[in-house]
């Protein structure tokens, strides 16, 4: 019996990935002197560039959701509208 049959094997991910590897070339650039950002807005942007865009994700939805809901509605309203004048007329 190998020792590697009973240990469970764990996939564990890491790694640097595209919002720190923006970081890296943020500072890169201002240390080149290319960009004339301001520290706070080089190191905050690519940390806080995921939640506004999750933000703005989550409001895409929400606005999706109202729009569907709405003419959910007034079809439903028209379609009642609908088949009230028709039993009215009978």
């Amino acid at each position: 019996m190998t020792a590697t049959a009973d240990v469970p094997t764990r996939n564990v991910r890491g790694g640097l990935g595209f919002w720190g590897a923006l970081l890296i070339v943020f500072v890169a650039l201002k240390f080149g002197g290319v960009i004339a950002w301001p520290w706070w807005l080089v190191i905050l942007f690519p940390l806080l560039a995921p939640v506004a865009l999750a933000l703005i994700w989550a409001a895409l939805l929400v606005a999706l959701a109202l729009v569907v809901g709405a003419v959910r509605e007034a079809t439903i309203r028209r379609t009642a509208k609908k088949f009230s004048t028709r039993a009215g007329a009978r």
